[in-house]
């Protein structure tokens, strides 16, 4: 994003919630863009919790932190867009289901050779992913 502001991050999350729907919960760090008025307000209207990682302990924002060395790796590949379709497609070691499969409850179809019978919609059991 060119600029971080509160205004800016609204504008953001706004499509995001117009493409997937509003969550229960935003977490995020303490940055002056989150701890505004405007933010709060926005919380409110949209009415989503906002949890926000202790100042003090950077290791709670660990998985912010992983996510953004995450998407950097992928914006330094030649094609980000293949590279963001592979990761969106690779099973993930904590939930053993890929993101897309969270997303859409079906695997995506790659550049891999895959039969058809493996992309039909079968939702993955949320008790399993939770647990």
């Amino acid at each position: 994003m060119p600029t971080t502001t509160s205004a800016h991050v609204i504008l953001k999350l706004r499509a995001t919630f117009a493409r997937h729907g509003i969550p229960e919960q935003v977490v995020s760090d303490n940055g002056p863009q989150f701890s505004s008025d405007v933010f709060r307000g926005f919380a409110c209207d949209m009415d989503f919790t906002h949890t926000t990682s202790s100042p003090h302990n950077p290791q709670g924002n660990g998985y912010a932190e992983r996510a953004v060395q995450t998407a950097k790796g992928i914006l330094r590949q030649k094609d980000p867009l293949l590279a963001l379709m592979v990761y969106r497609s690779s099973p993930h070691s904590s939930t053993g289901v890929s993101p897309a499969e969270l997303l859409m409850g079906r695997k995506i179809r790659t550049t891999l050779p895959t039969l058809a019978k493996n992309l039909q919609p079968k939702w993955p059991s949320r008790h399993h992913i939770r647990a």
